[in-house]
């Protein structure tokens, strides 16, 4: 297994193409994870990129103002950025597929699920990791999709789509195709071995109470009282300021997935409107739910890309026994990197110390995240981050 990673800020998708492909050299990659902002630059460049790596399994979404690699935080003055992840490994197989959304999400990743398999070649058997990335709004169902098909025990990670500052677009990517509202799906079956770790960086604050009404994505009522009375009464400021303001780390709402020695492991959700019905959510919230008012701070999500890099080497023997991965991929909630925007480069050389400051890693910022909780329970949530970290020959201690 061998891992690479390029980026560039130039403006022009072709000249950052051109700038990456000077870094990979002769290598030729297998895979391939590709991000980049504003969508339109991101798109540009991916089918550039697949008409110059046509046998290479690629997927990819736009990323929020940026990225980072271990070569620093990547987004010009324009806000243009692109990143890769290349993989070289002739003793693994990979496969890629996308769907878009239509009238069935959870089809419809189905379909993209089977497809990748397919294109793997090993359809029979289960794989270390699926990695994906889908337009905001489904992934839940796309997440039901993929346990339907493989059952819980695989690792899912991955990240939604995310728009710009300046531009509402988002898309995602795979192969030879671009996409602005469907899912990419890959599964990965690497020669070596793979940890993985998926965290937030909030802690409880108070309870808000039981939802008792939803439509869709939006919240309704919380205790049969209106859920934005509630909800404001809780965080102390009108909703409405605080997203305008960006004021993430009072809003998330966190609710309770299981224990973890003893401590309840909670998954987030955070609001992006209020409407006439309540509050509209990122993720979904269901009947009888018990809802939590989350709180972080600027501290805590500074140093935790460090921590959620850390857990993931620490699953494997590798890891505890101080070795450094040969690479590593991560999704950042996009919000997050808003709350930390001022100390970007502070939290890449804190997670880059942890991963080796060698070491290939990608990271983009996204709007919603993906990843295991609790033994494989593969949830969707906000304001997380998720890694995963690849070691070559396996090791014992």
């Amino acid at each position: 297994m061998h891992i690479l990673t390029a980026q560039s800020d130039l403006d022009q998708p072709q000249l950052a193409v051109k700038a990456l492909l000077s870094r990979l050299g002769d290598m030729s990659p297998c895979f391939m994870v590709v991000a980049g902002s504003p969508a339109h630059h991101f798109s540009d460049a991916f089918l550039e990129l697949k008409k110059l790596y046509p046998d290479t399994h690629m997927i990819g979404c736009s990323s929020y103002s940026g990225l980072f690699s271990e070569q620093g935080y990547c987004s010009s003055g324009l806000g243009r950025s692109l990143g890769i992840w290349a993989l070289s490994d002739t003793g693994g197989s990979y496969g890629a597929a996308m769907r878009p959304y239509g009238n069935n999400p959870q089809l419809a990743a189905k379909e993209a699920l089977e497809e990748a398999f397919l294109n793997s070649e090993r359809v029979a058997e289960m794989p270390a990791l699926i990695w994906m990335h889908a337009s905001p709004g489904h992934e839940e169902r796309v997440l039901e999709a993929i346990r339907d098909y493989v059952g819980p025990s695989v690792p899912v990670i991955g990240g939604a789509a995310a728009p710009s500052p300046e531009f509402e677009q988002q898309a995602v990517a795979c192969n030879g195709a671009v996409e602005d509202d469907g899912v990419t799906i890959a599964v990965m079956f690497p020669s070596g071995r793979v940890g993985y770790s998926f965290h937030s960086g909030c802690s409880m604050a108070e309870p808000l109470g039981r939802v008792t009404k939803v439509m869709g994505r939006t919240l309704v009522e919380i205790d049969h009282q209106p859920a934005i009375d509630v909800y404001e009464q809780a965080v102390g400021v009108p909703i409405v300021n605080a997203i305008e303001t960006q004021n993430w780390t009072i809003l998330p709402v966190g609710r309770v997935i299981g224990e973890h020695l003893n401590m309840p492991v909670f998954t987030l959700s955070i609001p992006i409107e209020v409407n006439d019905q309540g509050v509209n959510f990122l993720t979904e919230l269901k009947v009888g739910e018990q809802l939590y008012l989350m709180s972080g701070n600027e501290s805590s999500l500074r140093g935790r890309g460090a921590r959620v890099a850390e857990g993931a080497m620490k699953m494997l023997p590798e890891g505890r026994l101080g070795l450094k991965p040969i690479g590593a991929l991560m999704v950042y909630c996009a919000c997050c990197m808003q709350v930390v925007s001022n100390d970007l480069q502070q939290v890449v050389d804190s997670t880059t110390h942890v991963l080796g400051t060698e070491t290939p890693v990608l990271t983009m910022f996204t709007y919603g995240e993906q990843g295991p909780l609790l033994d494989s329970q593969n949830v969707h949530g906000n304001l997380m981050i998720a890694s995963a970290v690849f070691y070559g020959e396996a090791c014992s201690e």
